[in-house]
């Protein structure tokens, strides 16, 4: 369980540097700028500065978040909780792609989940590994008390 455990935990430093990465883009990636329409809530400047310039502060809690969620199956190596974590890494990059996050005249910091598809994937493939891991434990620690 150990490999797991590491898996989890370079995953949440990969995630940490995505959110660097997130952080530097430009505005225009997480609003309708991007789409080149008309926006009434952010200016055309704001549209090139970048979302950690827009946002501040709070961007460092939004984006701490995912890298600590990633911690918790390193912490819990449980099948449940990689699976859960994996489910939410999955629906937070997804709801970061939604209209009223990512394409709307006021932008939210939580649009920059959008960057974590591909890390929540990654994360579906880390679940997959921690469930095939147990189940050959569990099979594992059957046989040795069917033999004695």
């Amino acid at each position: 369980m150990t490999v797991m455990r590491f898996a989890w935990v370079l995953l949440a430093v990969v995630t940490t540097a995505l959110g660097v990465f997130a952080a530097s883009n430009p505005m225009l990636q997480i609003t309708e700028c991007e789409l080149g329409l008309s926006s009434q809530g952010i200016s055309a400047s704001e549209c090139n500065e970048s979302i950690w310039d827009h946002f501040g502060g709070v961007l460092v809690l939004v984006l701490a978040v995912p890298a600590v969620v990633c911690l918790i199956p390193a912490a819990v190596p449980r099948p449940t909780v990689a699976w859960a974590v994996a489910g939410s890494m999955l629906l937070a990059s997804v709801s970061g792609f939604s209209p009223s996050l990512a394409a709307s005249s006021s932008p939210s910091p939580l649009a920059v989940y959008g960057f974590y598809l591909p890390l929540a994937l990654l994360a579906i493939l880390l679940a997959i590994a921690h469930q095939s891991t147990s189940n050959r434990r569990a099979e594992l620690t059957a046989r040795r008390t069917v033999r004695t």
